[in-house]
């Protein structure tokens, strides 16, 4: 019904407004026009401040939200998804959900990417061209990290929570998602160099910061850590011109 998606994606105010035009309607048992501005019979109450866990709830349903938008997995999806964080009843909870939402958004795009690679073969096959090599491998990209190299994304994922705090494992999983599916930005002051973070804001994060070989589909980790500020980031593992373990990265 509209009142249970206005609830699943947190829209307090739509929220509020069919409140009351159902109360109205079982009043009065006629539907009468409705104004967002003016909720029809009464004033609409002052709004309560918002919890930690409410709010770490609001900026997990923003994201699920964008990833549906962005067709990044199945609508059905997405609203249990919603359903279990608004039933989450703590933030380890919904940091189980972050990671969840990381593992569906990981199998869609790459069923989407496997769909994508075969419909490409077929066609060079039937107009009798070539098939790039290099097409399949450049497909998902190979990690590295220190003196581990040849890492697939489920062995980059291990290596970096080896050098993070437990408390950030669960958003590692969806910065990985962001260095294979190309949402990296480049880092200020360090030519070459990008980055990504995943998290919930007031909970924790992940960042990390590669060089990427794009035409070889090869992604060199060379630090981790997490947002310790608007730009700021503590490095939990760091190695050449980004310096050591516990310094505190600003970019601009």
């Amino acid at each position: 019904t509209p009142h249970s998606l206005a609830e699943l994606g947190g829209h307090r105010e739509v929220v509020s407004v069919l409140a009351a035009w159902r109360r109205c309607r079982e009043a009065t048992r006629r539907i009468e026009r409705l104004s967002i501005t003016d909720a029809p019979g009464e004033e609409s109450p002052e709004p309560q401040p918002l919890t930690p866990l409410a709010q770490a709830k609001d900026a997990l349903r923003q994201e699920v939200l964008g990833k549906h938008q962005d067709d990044n997995f199945d609508m059905w999806e997405g609203i249990r998804l919603l359903q279990d964080v608004n039933a989450a009843e703590s933030i380890d909870a919904l940091c189980v959900l972050y990671n969840r939402l990381a593992q569906i958004e990981r199998r869609e795009e790459r069923t989407r990417r496997h769909r994508r690679r075969r419909k490409e073969q077929l066609l060079m096959l039937l107009t009798v061209e070539p098939v790039a090599a290099e097409a399949e491998t450049a497909a998902t990209p190979v990690f590295s990290l220190g003196e581990k190299t040849g890492l697939d994304t489920e062995a980059v994922e291990s290596e970096i929570k080896r050098h993070l705090d437990q408390a950030y494992h669960h958003f590692v999983g969806q910065t990985v998602n962001n260095m294979e599916f190309g949402r990296g930005k480049p880092t200020a002051g360090y030519p070459g160099l990008w980055h990504t973070s995943a998290g919930v804001p007031g909970v924790g994060s992940c960042s990390v910061f590669y060089y990427l070989d794009g035409e070889q589909g090869r992604i060199r980790v060379v630090g981790t850590g997490h947002h310790v500020g608007r730009a700021a980031y503590r490095l939990d593992y760091a190695t050449g011109e980004l310096g050591e373990a516990g310094r505190i990265l600003r970019i601009a």
